[in-house]
């Protein structure tokens, strides 16, 4: 059985407003990426790596994970403008003996390696599992183009959706190819297979997976690591 693991981090982070672009932004004195490829290297299941990169900051990613030794990394690749854009690289990329892909955001630096074990096992049994955690917050949904409370959302049945997640390899090349060009109006990659009609199983992550998204974030990162 086969697993490679797919890294999106062909993002900028213009929201954070830095200089350096998100896969190198230092937390607690290291390149964000470092932290995922860390905890993947430990994962016996992940046979391999595919890192999508900005096409100006290959070289430097190589340079990276020459540095601190990654041996799984195969592939070092030109992402997309677009995420989804980035995966399909990646997938295209890909030898045609993977088994199943899992995909990680390079902007969850916090993972934990027991999350990344219970989704491929999850995905092992059920074909697809996606990380996930429980919402907290009550929410609200609002109507369309309008600043008023359409209606409450049960919280019992809300989960908000995380990284890793973990497809059969032939079910997630499918599932793209019929999203085709819509598969940019998706925020992740299980909502391609879900459109393609497959049931995706939830696996309950930790709340400490979070996405670096701004300033604020990177502030809760290092304090989350230092603990």
């Amino acid at each position: 059985m086969k697993i490679t693991a797919i890294i999106p981090a062909a993002g900028y982070g213009k929201r954070m407003r830095l200089k350096a672009d998100k896969p190198f932004i230092k937390i607690c004195g290291k390149e964000m990426i470092c932290y995922s490829l860390r905890v993947l290297e430990g994962v016996s299941a992940v046979s391999e790596v595919v890192v999508v990169a900005e096409r100006k900051n290959i070289f430097k990613m190589k340079a990276l994970v020459k540095k601190e030794g990654f041996r799984k990394v195969k592939y070092i690749i030109e992402g997309g403008k677009r995420r989804c854009e980035s995966v399909l690289n990646g997938l295209k990329a890909l030898d045609e003996d993977s088994d199943f892909i899992l995909i990680h955001d390079c902007a969850r630096p916090l993972i934990e390696r027991s999350t990344i074990e219970k989704t491929i096992r999850a995905a092992l049994k059920d074909n697809c599992a996606i990380a996930a955690v429980r919402v907290k917050p009550t929410i609200k949904q609002a109507c369309p183009g309008r600043c008023f409370v359409e209606k409450t959302l049960d919280r019992a049945f809300l989960w908000e959706a995380q990284t890793p997640q973990v497809f059969k390899a032939c079910l997630l090349r499918a599932a793209y190819r019929k999203a085709g060009k819509s598969a940019g109006s998706f925020t992740d990659d299980s909502g391609i297979v879900e459109n393609a009609g497959n049931r995706v199983r939830i696996v309950e992550s930790s709340y400490r997976n979070i996405k670096i998204t701004t300033r604020e974030d990177l502030v809760i990162a290092e304090a989350l690591m230092k603990n």
